[in-house]
């Protein structure tokens, strides 16, 4: 999602630190407070987790949750002594800096998996507070038990967290990785009103539902683009329900522990994963062309370059003002600037590596985009063994009763081949060997077609055509996209991109054809045969 504001949600939702009041019936009030964090995000069985914990309460609790196809408690204390701290000023760049209020040794027993730290208030029994943490947990035994790696994108996190006041899509260039996370990323309240994709009946503004769950939870528009109960957890759910294993990583451990790739057939990317940074990208291409495959049920996927400060403690992302980058003008430095992938000074779009770029996808059932569209994939390569046992024949719809085709998706430039097929024309870096499974139609916002209290200070698409050709003034260029799903090989490996964040609905919604993908696309590419096309 780009810099952008759905309606004037500054003047009605502060992005200080709020407090998410309905999560488990518990009173909250402004004099009791609770935040916490740990002193990193990914951590290994034997390892020290460090918390660091702020709360107005005399004492309080700690519950840790595995978080899967059911949730187990794996660690609870009580009665932990509080102390208050102040927090600094932007401290959304530097983090709190509060000491360790106690830490953890992580057994050996424990899974690799997402876990979930709710601190708890205690000793004013007439005003509670609660806050939430995570951290992800790898294997002890990396690739001894699966083949698949699920990446968290944290890097997407962090760069929509708002704790502290700020974010990349306000003013913020920087972001702590070692600070709380916000209200609504880890878990959400009434989840089932929290799609951003209207897949209702658009009313004149294009205003989703999503906007009256925001209001009524007193929460930004941030919380629906990244965080765990919006992706990952269903996919989870789904996933392990049906036998699937994985092993947990994290956007950071790619660049941190590229070692761990060597253990595992297939990277896994769910839901919404924009940023990487320029070593992350080169340490999983590299694993491309040995073998290594990659499946993208994502969507809006490896669009802004990052990079990291201060032992990856923290992101940079200058985003929009990314001519303000300090290091635009040092030669030695410059292929690391934190604007799009598909800028010429990188010269390395994300189609080289996912086949796909949000360029030319964008929006679909939102903000004006494409608001009427069925929400599905029309298909086109029924015979690929990617809809095995799904009964699909050419021109039918995929996911469209669960509207799998919305909010962000990634597309390509193509053209018709004499025998009616989309083939990619590989003007924009996707391969021209890809093969295009199945298409739906999207559209990058504009200052002409989009209600202007959705745009942000510059319209997608002309963020796009001022970037890539040069002149703002291209911009009509980008607004006709589409979400394309595609497979293709590239060295020894196989990239499989469903382009769409919203894949992970046709699961929750049990669409069998969905499920029946998702399986043939999960066993084919963890299996050890190079034969995928």
């Amino acid at each position: 999602m780009k810099p952008k504001l759905f309606k004037s949600f500054c003047s009605r939702i502060c992005l200080v630190w709020l407090s998410l009041a309905p999560l488990s019936g518990l009173l909250y009030a402004d004099t009791i407070k609770i935040e916490g964090y740990t002193n990193a995000l990914s951590f290994a069985a034997g390892d020290k987790v460090s918390f660091h914990v702020s709360t107005t309460a005399p004492s309080y609790s700690v519950r840790i949750v595995r978080s899967g196809v059911t949730d187990k408690i794996v660690w609870e204390k009580s009665g932990i002594e509080g102390k208050s701290y102040p927090t600094p000023e932007k401290a959304w760049a530097t983090g709190p800096g509060w000491p360790e209020s106690f830490s953890l040794k992580i057994p050996g027993d424990w899974r690799s998996g997402y876990y979930i730290i709710t601190f708890m208030t205690e000793g004013v029994p007439s005003q509670r507070d609660q806050s939430e943490h995570f951290f992800v947990l790898r294997s002890a035994n990396p690739g001894k038990n699966t083949k698949i790696a699920l990446m968290i994108p944290t890097a997407t996190l962090n760069a929509y967290n708002y704790w502290g006041g700020d974010n990349l899509y306000e003013s913020a260039v920087k972001v702590s990785l070692q600070r709380p996370i916000a209200p609504g990323f880890i878990t959400k309240p009434e989840l089932g009103d929290a799609r951003i994709a209207d897949i209702g009946e658009p009313n004149e503004g294009y205003e989703a539902d999503y906007f009256k769950w925001l209001e009524k939870h007193d929460l930004p528009q941030w919380v629906g683009a990244a965080g765990w109960a919006t992706y990952e957890q269903p996919f989870v759910r789904w996933a392990e329900g049906e036998g699937f294993r994985f092993d947990y990583i994290t956007s950071e451990d790619l660049a941190l522990r590229p070692e761990l790739l060597d253990h595992y057939k297939l990277l896994l990317s769910v839901g919404h994963d924009e940023y990487w940074s320029w070593e992350m990208r080169d340490v999983v291409e590299s694993r491309i062309e040995k073998g290594m495959n990659l499946a993208w049920f994502s969507g809006n996927s490896v669009y802004w370059q990052v990079r990291y400060e201060d032992d990856h403690n923290t992101m940079v992302g200058y985003k929009t003002p990314y001519h303000e980058d300090p290091i635009l003008n040092d030669p030695a430095k410059k292929h690391l600037l934190t604007t799009i992938w598909s800028s010429p000074s990188l010269g390395r779009p994300e189609n080289t590596m996912i086949g796909l770029s949000f360029n030319h996808g964008g929006y679909a059932r939102i903000g004006g985009a494409t608001p009427y569209s069925a929400g599905g994939y029309q298909i086109y390569r029924p015979d690929h063994w990617v809809f095995e046992d799904t009964g699909l024949r050419w021109g039918d719809q995929l996911g469209a009763e669960d509207f799998v085709v919305g909010y962000e998706v990634d597309g390509l430039l193509y053209t018709i081949d004499d025998e009616g097929y989309p083939v990619p024309t590989g003007k924009d870096g996707s391969p021209t060997d890809a093969v295009i499974l199945g298409m739906g139609p999207a559209s990058l916002w504009s200052s002409e077609y989009t209600p202007q209290y959705i745009l942000g200070a510059i319209p997608d698409s002309e963020l796009a055509s001022m970037v890539i050709t040069g002149d703002r003034k291209n911009w009509r260029q980008f607004i006709h996209g589409n979400a394309a799903m595609i497979v293709f090989n590239k060295g020894k490996g196989t990239v499989f991109n469903a382009g769409s964040t919203d894949w992970v609905y046709g699961l929750k919604g049990g669409d069998r054809r969905v499920e029946q993908v998702t399986r043939n696309v999960l066993r084919r590419l963890s299996a050890s045969s190079e034969e995928h096309r």
